[in-house]
Protein backbone atom coordinates (compact mmCIF):
# COMPACT_ATOMS: atom_id res chain seq x y z
CA UNK A 1 0.00 0.00 0.00
CA UNK A 2 1.25 3.47 -0.78
CA UNK A 3 -0.53 5.01 2.22
CA UNK A 4 1.31 4.73 5.54
CA UNK A 5 0.38 6.44 8.78
CA UNK A 6 -3.10 7.24 9.99
CA UNK A 7 -6.18 9.13 8.92
CA UNK A 8 -9.23 9.78 11.06
CA UNK A 9 -12.46 9.50 9.06
CA UNK A 10 -16.22 9.40 9.62
CA UNK A 11 -18.58 6.80 8.29
CA UNK A 12 -21.68 8.26 6.70
CA UNK A 13 -25.22 7.00 7.31
CA UNK A 14 -24.77 4.36 4.57
CA UNK A 15 -21.63 2.89 6.17
CA UNK A 16 -19.24 4.49 3.68
CA UNK A 17 -15.89 6.06 4.42
CA UNK A 18 -13.71 8.24 2.24
CA UNK A 19 -10.24 6.96 1.37
CA UNK A 20 -7.44 9.36 0.38
CA UNK A 21 -6.06 9.09 -3.16
CA UNK A 22 -2.82 7.43 -1.98
CA UNK A 23 -4.84 4.71 -0.27
CA UNK A 24 -7.10 4.20 -3.31
CA UNK A 25 -4.34 3.71 -5.90
CA UNK A 26 -3.50 0.07 -5.00
CA UNK A 27 -7.22 -0.78 -5.04
CA UNK A 28 -7.70 0.11 -8.70
CA UNK A 29 -7.35 -3.51 -9.85
CA UNK A 30 -9.54 -4.90 -7.11
CA UNK A 31 -10.11 -4.56 -3.40
CA UNK A 32 -10.56 -7.16 -0.68
CA UNK A 33 -12.05 -6.35 2.70
CA UNK A 34 -12.17 -8.86 5.55
CA UNK A 35 -12.26 -9.18 9.29
CA UNK A 36 -8.81 -8.83 10.79
CA UNK A 37 -7.24 -9.57 14.11
CA UNK A 38 -8.05 -7.49 17.19
CA UNK A 39 -11.45 -6.57 15.70
CA UNK A 40 -10.18 -4.33 12.94
CA UNK A 41 -10.79 -4.78 9.22
CA UNK A 42 -8.08 -5.53 6.66
CA UNK A 43 -8.28 -3.85 3.26
CA UNK A 44 -6.04 -5.14 0.49
CA UNK A 45 -5.41 -4.40 -3.15
CA UNK A 46 -5.21 -7.40 -5.49
CA UNK A 47 -1.43 -7.83 -5.33
CA UNK A 48 -1.33 -7.27 -1.58
CA UNK A 49 -4.10 -9.82 -1.01
CA UNK A 50 -2.31 -12.44 -3.10
CA UNK A 51 0.89 -11.86 -1.11
CA UNK A 52 -0.99 -11.99 2.22
CA UNK A 53 -2.55 -15.34 1.29
CA UNK A 54 0.88 -16.73 0.40
CA UNK A 55 2.47 -15.39 3.60
CA UNK A 56 -0.25 -16.52 6.01
CA UNK A 57 0.11 -20.15 4.97
CA UNK A 58 3.73 -20.07 6.16
CA UNK A 59 2.91 -18.73 9.62
CA UNK A 60 2.14 -20.68 12.74
CA UNK A 61 -0.75 -19.38 14.82
CA UNK A 62 -0.71 -20.01 18.54
CA UNK A 63 -4.42 -20.57 19.23
CA UNK A 64 -5.83 -21.42 15.80
CA UNK A 65 -5.13 -23.96 13.14
CA UNK A 66 -4.37 -22.51 9.69
CA UNK A 67 -7.72 -23.92 8.53
CA UNK A 68 -9.58 -22.12 11.33
CA UNK A 69 -7.83 -18.87 10.43
CA UNK A 70 -8.66 -19.32 6.73
CA UNK A 71 -12.31 -19.96 7.56
CA UNK A 72 -12.63 -16.72 9.49
CA UNK A 73 -10.68 -14.76 6.89
CA UNK A 74 -12.57 -16.05 3.86
CA UNK A 75 -16.02 -16.22 5.49
CA UNK A 76 -15.93 -12.45 6.07
CA UNK A 77 -14.20 -11.60 2.77
CA UNK A 78 -15.88 -9.13 0.43
CA UNK A 79 -14.82 -7.55 -2.84
CA UNK A 80 -16.00 -3.95 -2.43
CA UNK A 81 -15.99 -1.30 -5.13
CA UNK A 82 -15.07 2.32 -4.53
CA UNK A 83 -17.50 4.90 -5.80
CA UNK A 84 -16.46 7.90 -7.93
CA UNK A 85 -15.89 10.02 -4.81
CA UNK A 86 -13.43 7.48 -3.39
CA UNK A 87 -15.81 6.10 -0.78
CA UNK A 88 -15.74 2.51 0.36
CA UNK A 89 -18.98 0.92 1.55
CA UNK A 90 -18.42 -1.38 4.50
CA UNK A 91 -21.03 -4.14 4.80
CA UNK A 92 -23.09 -4.22 7.99
CA UNK A 93 -21.66 -7.56 9.19
CA UNK A 94 -18.11 -6.22 8.95
CA UNK A 95 -19.08 -2.94 10.66
CA UNK A 96 -20.51 -5.04 13.49
CA UNK A 97 -17.39 -7.25 13.63
CA UNK A 98 -15.11 -4.20 13.97
CA UNK A 99 -17.51 -2.17 16.12
CA UNK A 100 -17.47 0.56 13.48
CA UNK A 101 -20.06 3.18 14.23
CA UNK A 102 -19.20 6.71 13.18
CA UNK A 103 -15.61 7.68 14.03
CA UNK A 104 -12.99 5.48 12.38
CA UNK A 105 -9.26 5.35 11.86
CA UNK A 106 -7.54 4.20 8.68
CA UNK A 107 -4.03 2.93 9.39
CA UNK A 108 -1.58 2.33 6.57
CA UNK A 109 0.40 -0.83 7.22
CA UNK A 110 2.94 -2.58 5.01
CA UNK A 111 0.81 -4.63 2.63
CA UNK A 112 -2.64 -3.50 3.78
CA UNK A 113 -4.83 -0.88 5.33
CA UNK A 114 -6.47 -1.47 8.68
CA UNK A 115 -9.84 0.08 9.48
CA UNK A 116 -10.56 0.61 13.18
CA UNK A 117 -13.37 2.03 15.22
CA UNK A 118 -11.67 5.04 16.84
CA UNK A 119 -12.62 4.11 20.40
CA UNK A 120 -11.54 0.48 19.89
CA UNK A 121 -8.18 1.70 18.56
CA UNK A 122 -7.68 4.02 21.53
CA UNK A 123 -8.43 1.18 23.97
CA UNK A 124 -6.20 -1.27 22.11
CA UNK A 125 -3.30 1.11 21.56
CA UNK A 126 -3.16 2.57 25.08
CA UNK A 127 -1.47 -0.60 26.34
CA UNK A 128 0.94 -1.39 23.57
CA UNK A 129 2.23 2.17 23.07
CA UNK A 130 3.43 2.13 26.69
CA UNK A 131 5.08 -1.26 26.12
CA UNK A 132 6.73 0.03 22.96
CA UNK A 133 8.04 3.15 24.70
CA UNK A 134 9.68 1.11 27.47
CA UNK A 135 10.86 -1.88 25.40
CA UNK A 136 14.54 -2.65 25.16
CA UNK A 137 15.96 -3.58 21.78
CA UNK A 138 17.07 -7.18 21.37
CA UNK A 139 19.30 -6.38 18.42
CA UNK A 140 23.06 -6.26 18.92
Amino acid sequence: MAFLGKLQVKLDEKGRLFLPAKARAPLAEGAYLTGGQDHCLYLFGQDQFDQFCDDIREQTLEDMTPTDFDRVLFFTLTNPKLDKQGRLTIPQDLRKFAGLDREALVIGMPGRLELWDLENWQNYSSTFFELFASAKSRRG
